[in-house]
């Protein structure tokens, strides 16, 4: 360390300068201060406010209203663009009201559709239930035919060759089809 010392004039200075690295400024928003650049937005945005409010006074004291003399034609030019400005009004009135009225018609089409699908759906779950019913019924009438037995613990096969006979019954009936 001592060699160090002596190298760079007996002063005790760092090899390397890194003075020149950091950033000169503070607040940036790389560094996470950028409420900084937000309040001198707030600032300029008022100042332009504050301007603009001046430029229209100004306006306003130079040029009252009526002042500025009309021809005849400016006069002329003018009824035509009120009467132009009033047929669009009226157009841009009858077509607000047809939008609305359009708007109006298409949500109750998508009222009507959607109750429509939910008594759709409705039916066909009472129907899927009505068939799991019936299927559930059959499936124990079956089962409890099946689970008798005789006084010694035989089961009853008079059952049993009845379901066998009606399975082939309906495999025929589905071969000839």
């Amino acid at each position: 360390m001592s060699e160090k010392i002596q190298k760079y004039g007996g002063k005790r200075t760092k090899p390397y300068d890194k003075s020149h690295l950091y950033k000169k400024h503070i607040g940036n928003k790389s560094e996470g201060q950028g409420f900084a650049d937000l309040r001198k937005q707030k600032i300029k945005r008022g100042y332009f406010k504050l301007m603009k409010k001046q430029d229209k006074k100004n306006q306003s004291k130079e040029t009252p209203h009526g002042s500025k003399g009309i021809t005849f034609d400016e006069e002329h030019h003018d009824e035509e663009t009120i009467s132009d400005k009033q047929v669009k009004l009226k157009r841009d009135k009858i077509d607000k009201l047809n939008r609305f009225s359009k708007a109006k018609e298409e949500f109750q089409k998508k009222k009507e559709e959607e109750i429509r699908k939910k008594e759709e759906a409705l039916k066909e779950k009472e129907a899927r239930d009505e068939a799991l019913r019936k299927y559930h019924e059959r499936k124990n009438e079956k089962h409890n035919k099946f689970k008798l037995k005789t006084s010694k613990g035989q089961p009853i096969m008079k059952y049993r060759m009845q379901d066998l006979l009606q399975q082939i019954q309906t495999m025929k009936s589905k071969e000839k089809q």
